[in-house]
């Protein structure tokens, strides 16, 4: 019996019904929203002094002023206004203060130190008003682009950040931590990049080293000596810090779970919100940015109980509860434990306002300074959650938790790691597939069942009979088999070269990479440039991209060759897949890999360009000069000497004689 063409519904179903299974998986693991439960946190002991004036601080994030965006530049100036009303004398701003995006074209952009970004912030940073004294603006990664060393010249950063420019004689070591104190507190101030820090796309993370952790923490114990509140300032959140240790045998994060930090404030990540995030009981807020979200955030200080509190950029701010503490951000550092509670709000008025608590009206205390009144309502709540809903001058509803230890509870991991780690799985999954697909030694062949029950497979995809449980199997476990038993059927040479092409991310650079002229290369271990060499998170999402967008696609598409001499027309959805492959590869390359290195260096990459490239150039190659035997009357049967499953479509020395 012989067939003349492939099932189509077969072929397609048993080429990518595995394929697809792994794809909503990853899917699956990319948009799950990750969480934790936090930690049983004791309430702190301290008496309430109700004749103590709560302190306030404003605090934005992620501004990114740009010469290309002018959005991003109302809305700092939006926040900017609202910190003026807000009559704070304090404003804190975790970094990313400029985009530095070198644009080639409307799109492409490239990492750089572009100074009309600077020079418009600087302009926009100096409208602080004479209220706010002290104004924090720390650096983040997009304000390093493109810097090789501390010392170098487009070390622009420490020209336009107000905060560095009023410090004298600036060291690396004042750089890399600092101390200023304001609002009852202590802000421990720290940038915590590694020089050459790499350029966009692979500096997500940091990386320290024992050194720079040992500053650090000598800074951190050094503020929890005082009476103040300590807060810890840096523009990556927490568990974006990878876990080396200092002398000490501590990382960044035990640092801020062990010591009596009272919270650690970041952004980086443009939340949506503001995400709190507890280190067994200790605090950190990844703020929501500026640029995009619009959103900013008032911390208070109410008898060293710690509160934080959400606002647009573009509104008025009204008022704000100090006391008690809503039970998501309350850390040890928090009393809650008491059943009598002074309810107290900050109004941003002289005005007199009507400000309801749950329906009684609350007391005007006392002016703090000009424009910012203290209301109070004193309540006695049950022990467990309760809930106090604010009316009148402003509408609010809070939660918190009365007792000596908050339960556990669910919260939202507002971080990237659990987000580049998900797709380790879908990388192992996909790495076993495609070396199974690609092995080039015919095992099969060494062994009779095993040959047979291949031999059966490739037979079901030109119309044998299958059950419906058969159908299902093949199109999912024993998919990447039979999509192997076809690929089996290419030349050694090109089962050899995809198979090697696999570990191509571990031998070959990503890309040449320049940091303030400084030549070096992206590899998925790291970045190296100038003797240092710094690991990078992204090694994974490097050799998923080149498995699922490259290998996959031209395996797949060579094991449509290896058996188009029985063409159908659903494999045109083998070039469609190619197509979309190559797509995403290029597109990653121009739009991804550009922001990290030039023109010339990114166009040329090896591992998504040349590769590819010159992969389908071997199979074009291939099919113009190999000698293609006519196959439409070959029979399918165990007992022939050519058969689907031993013939090389382009066959010079048979796998089998």
């Amino acid at each position: 019996m012989g067939y003349s063409h492939v099932n189509g519904v077969r072929s397609f179903f048993s080429t990518y019904t595995w394929y697809t299974s792994i794809l909503f998986l990853a899917i699956y693991l990319v948009l799950r929203e990750p969480h934790h439960f936090t930690d049983p946190c004791p309430s702190a002991t301290r008496p309430f002094n109700s004749s103590k004036n709560p302190t306030y601080f404003v605090h934005i994030t992620d501004v990114h002023i740009s010469h290309k965006q002018g959005r991003n530049n109302r809305n700092f100036m939006n926040a900017l206004e609202f910190s003026k009303k807000s009559k704070t004398n304090t404003l804190i701003n975790t970094g990313d203060l400029v985009d530095n995006w070198k644009f080639h074209g409307k799109v492409v952009k490239e990492s750089s130190q572009n100074l009309r970004d600077q020079e418009i912030y600087q302009k926009l940073s100096k409208d602080t008003g004479p209220l706010i004294s002290l104004y924090v603006d720390q650096s983040g990664n997009h304000d390093l682009f493109d810097v090789y060393s501390f010392g170098s010249k487009k070390m622009h950063f420490l020209k336009y950040s107000n905060y560095y420019l009023n410090l004298s004689n600036i060291t690396y070591e004042k750089y890399l931590v600092s101390t200023v104190t304001a609002e009852d507190c202590i802000f421990v101030i720290i940038n915590p990049q590694l020089f050459p820090p790499s350029r966009a796309l692979t500096d997500l993370f940091v990386y320290p080293n024992r050194k720079n952790l040992d500053t650090i923490e000598n800074a951190i114990i050094n503020a929890c000596k005082t009476n103040l509140s300590v807060v810890v300032l840096n523009h990556f959140p927490i568990d974006q810090w990878f876990s080396v240790k200092s002398s000490l045998g501590h990382s960044f994060k035990d640092m801020i779970s062990i010591y009596d930090i009272s919270i650690a404030l970041d952004g980086h990540t443009h939340p949506s919100i503001f995400h709190p995030q507890h280190h067994g009981t200790s605090l950190e807020v990844i703020g929501s940015d500026t640029k995009q979200h619009n959103n900013l955030g008032i911390v208070t200080i109410d008898n060293g109980n710690i509160n934080y509190a959400a606002f647009k950029c573009n509104n008025d701010p009204k008022a704000v509860v100090t006391y008690p503490i809503s039970y998501d951000v309350a850390s040890r550092q928090t009393v809650f434990n008491n059943q009598k509670i002074d309810i107290r709000v900050l109004a941003f008025t002289e005005e007199p306002v009507k400000i309801y608590a749950d329906g009684h009206l609350m007391e005007f205390d006392r002016l703090v300074k000009p424009g910012v009144s203290v209301y109070h309502y004193e309540n006695t709540f049950p022990f467990g959650m309760n809930t106090i809903e604010f009316t009148g001058y402003f509408d609010n509803r809070l939660t918190f938790y009365v007792g000596d230890i908050l339960p556990s509870h669910y919260e939202f991991l507002g971080n990237l790691y659990n987000l580049f780690f998900s797709v380790h799985p879908i990388f192992i999954l996909l790495m076993i597939s495609f070396i199974t697909i690609t092995f080039p030694i015919p095992f099969e062949l060494k062994y009779e069942r095993i040959k047979r029950f291949a031999h059966d497979k490739l037979t079901w995809i030109f119309n044998g009979h299958s059950t419906v449980l058969q159908f299902i199997l093949n199109c999912t476990i024993f998919g990447p088999l039979i999509v192997r038993w076809r690929f089996n059927r290419m030349p050694l040479y090109v089962r050899v070269t995809m198979f090697l092409v696999i570990f191509l991310p571990y031998v070959c650079p990503v890309v040449v990479q320049t940091i303030d002229g400084h030549l070096g290369i992206l590899t998925i271990y790291g970045y190296y440039n100038g003797g240092h060499n710094t690991p990078t998170i992204w090694g994974p999402i490097f050799s998923l991209i080149h498995m699922w967008f490259e290998v996959a696609p031209i395996t797949i598409f060579s094991s449509m060759l290896a058996l188009s001499s029985y063409w159908t027309n659903w494999f045109i959805l083998d070039f469609m897949f190619l197509f979309l492959g190559l797509t995403v590869c290029f597109g990653f390359t121009y739009f991804k890999l550009s922001e990290a290195t030039k023109i010339v260096f990114w166009a040329s990459n090896p591992l998504f360009v040349l590769c590819p490239i010159a992969l389908l150039l071997m199979l074009v190659i291939w099919r113009r000069i190999g000698k293609r035997p006519d196959f439409s009357d070959i029979v399918v049967d165990h007992s022939t000497n050519e058969d689907l499953l031993t013939s090389e479509v382009c066959q010079i020395n048979p796998l089998v004689n």
